[in-house]
């Protein structure tokens, strides 16, 4: 425990620290069990969940991380950062396969028009997926770079409110200082946007 977040009486101590400790067991041994029936590295953070008795439990709450993070990060300690698919083991990197998806899925427009009707539906992430090859192909595109500030606004809500307490830091972090980076430059600025 850190100073910070003092408790007092012996009672309420141990009841904490074992929240944490189950916590950080489960995330370990859930996360372990889930590799080994060949959930990997890029899928484990939509598919491992703490379960509700821990979920009831503040001192369980993600609030210096992320289930979807930590789950990561158990299966990168034990198994490295790669899948194990062959086809990812040296990936294009995003610049590179962007506009190939782009011309698949039609051009821009296209995707900006599927990008509006995900985001109507609340498919935020789905939203991003797509719009984000968009980001990559056509990077002077000033619609994607409002779609961009808009779906990572959306996203860090949607994912505030599917947290049982405020959502963990780091996401947010990264939207947000997305959203500031981008801005300046979608509104015509000729400020660096840093």
């Amino acid at each position: 425990m850190f100073a910070a977040h003092s408790r007092w009486g012996n009672e309420r101590i141990q009841e904490v620290m074992r929240a944490q400790r189950d916590t950080y067991a489960h995330l370990n041994n859930n996360v372990l069990h889930l590799a080994n029936q060949g959930v990997t590295i890029n899928e484990i953070q939509n598919v491992y969940k703490l379960p509700a008795s821990l979920q009831k439990q503040w001192a369980a709450h993600s609030y210096h991380g992320s289930e979807e993070h930590n789950s990561r990060a158990v299966l990168n300690r034990y198994l490295g950062y790669w899948d194990g698919n062959p086809a990812t083991l040296i990936p294009l990197s995003p610049r590179e396969s962007a506009p190939l998806y782009v011309e698949m899925m039609g051009g821009a427009e296209k995707i900006i028009a599927k990008g509006t009707q995900l985001y109507g539906d609340g498919k935020y992430r789905e939203a991003m997926e797509i719009m984000n090859k968009l980001v990559y192909a056509e990077p002077g595109n000033q619609r994607k770079i409002f779609w961009r500030i808009s779906l990572s606004r959306s996203a860090t809500k949607k994912r505030a409110r599917a947290c049982a307490t405020a959502s963990s830091p780091p996401p947010t972090n990264f939207a947000t200082a997305c959203r500031k980076v981008l801005r300046p430059r979608a509104v015509g600025s000729t400020r660096s946007g840093g």
